[in-house]
């Protein structure tokens, strides 16, 4: 069995052990800009995830420190939105809604990718504190 038979066989398993701790989010992913710096999103689609909503500190990919209110992860390979311009399979112009009805800034996307895919096993998503949030 290879590493990754093992690990997509892991995930999979995993999957199945955190439904019990998963919530609903509302995600809707941007497809394109205007010329006044406004998002379009067509769809809202409700997503399964395991949310934390701990106000913490956070070590970005660029190593800067950010303050998270919310760490959103989707166990499963989220679908591919397709549009020009645009990070897949999650971009940082995305909006995601948690269960409470707030919301953040995304301030960095994590995953483990698939090396047979190139799609990530999971993603993981930071959303930003605000000032009303700390």
């Amino acid at each position: 069995m290879s590493l990754l038979t093992l690990t997509r066989k892991m995930v999979k398993t995993a999957k199945k052990l955190a439904e019990p701790f998963e919530a609903t989010v509302q995600y809707s992913a941007w497809v394109a800009g205007d010329a006044y710096g406004e998002g379009s999103y067509p769809v809202t689609i409700p997503l399964k995830a395991i949310v934390d909503q701990s106000v913490r500190e956070h070590r970005n990919k660029d190593g800067l420190i950010i303050a998270v209110k919310a760490d959103v992860m989707f166990i499963e390979a989220l679908p591919v939105n397709g549009a020009p311009g645009r990070t897949e399979p999650i971009d940082m112009r995305d909006i995601i809604v948690l269960p409470d009805g707030t919301t953040g800034p995304i301030m960095d996307i994590e995953g483990f990718i698939d090396g047979g895919t190139g799609r990530p096993f999971y993603s993981r998503v930071f959303l930003g504190a605000t000032e009303s949030s700390i």
